[in-house]
């Protein structure tokens, strides 16, 4: 999964599917892979494009509002598109009561909701469907019912964008050494009650990923570690790894003198903490002076 030149094959034509037998494969995404602005949509977006080109896709995805699901048209040139508008954010209150008397994780209730969970009922009483994909462990649980289920069902994949519970365990970690340097008692308690629900988390996410590799007939990874992090979990699962890389040769320097030399660009969203933290220590890394010298790096 890459971003490169096929990147705008979505505006053009239909590509042609080849001689071979197509499947028919369900997308389940918790927000739209279309435009992809972000890691996740960028993985999303072009597992379909390439998919496409061999097998007839449907993708059943949220939409936070009505010029979002205006901005889909072009993934229509590739698949069938079906919308469902997107639950507002859960509140503070609702995670922490949940955190202390829900079995599930956090995760797996973010992008809980009826009418998503209707729209998929009715499509699979509509059409056949030779496997259903879940991207992220956010939609793992729609499919984990049919997982479940004895009855003739679709195969069912999960798209796994990190190996959940191992980023909890780092957030835990960085929470607990925090409690040991000095701060003010408000902060303080932030902090407690930080590393609280890490620790909460993190049990959890293991609990609920060791379930889900159990019930999945194939997992996909990023990576070799996230494969082998999740074996952890689950030595009997079948996992599969479908890196997220870059075309260097499209993505090639331009061979002139930048006009803003300290600037650097990312795909990743800067509101997801595994990824901004990095980005950050790469701006000062690569430009120790910006900071005084020009407007940060972007």
């Amino acid at each position: 999964v890459g971003e490169g030149p096929g990147a705008r094959a979505a505006e053009g034509r239909r590509v042609p599917k080849t001689t071979e037998q197509p499947l028919h494969l369900l997308f389940l995404c918790p927000y739209p892979p279309y435009p992809p602005r972000s890691g996740g949509a960028l993985r999303m977006y072009h597992m379909l494009r390439q998919l496409s080109q061999r097998h007839d896709l449907c993708c059943l995805t949220f939409v936070p509002d009505k010029p979002a699901a205006t901005a889909l048209a072009p993934l229509q040139q590739i698949c069938t598109v079906v919308t469902v508008p997107a639950s507002p954010p859960r509140r503070l209150l609702n995670r922490a009561v949940s955190t202390l008397a829900q079995p599930l994780p956090d995760m797996a209730l973010r992008s809980a909701s009826p009418a998503y969970a209707l729209a998929l009922h009715r499509l699979l009483q509509q059409h056949h469907f030779d496997i259903i994909q879940a991207e992220s462990i956010e939609m793992a649980g729609y499919a984990l019912t049919l997982a479940r289920s004895a009855q003739a069902r679709p195969r069912l994949f999960l798209d796994q964008f990190n190996a959940e519970y191992v980023l909890q365990r780092r957030a835990a970690l960085s929470d607990i050494a925090r409690l040991a340097r000095w701060q003010p008692l408000k902060a303080y308690a932030r902090s407690a009650a930080g590393a609280i629900y890490s620790l909460i988390q993190w049990w959890k996410l293991a609990q609920y990923e060791r379930s889900l590799l159990a019930h999945y007939d194939r997992v996909l990874v990023v990576s070799a570690e996230d494969r082998q992090a999740l074996q952890r979990l689950a030595p009997q699962a079948t996992l599969g790894i479908v890196p997220n890389g870059v075309d260097t040769d499209y993505f090639a320097p331009i061979p002139t003198t930048p006009t803003h030399p300290h600037n650097l660009s990312s795909p990743a969203a800067s509101i997801f903490g595994p990824t901004s933290m990095p980005s950050a220590g790469l701006s000062s890394a690569c430009c120790p002076s910006s900071s005084s010298t020009s407007p940060m790096p972007t």
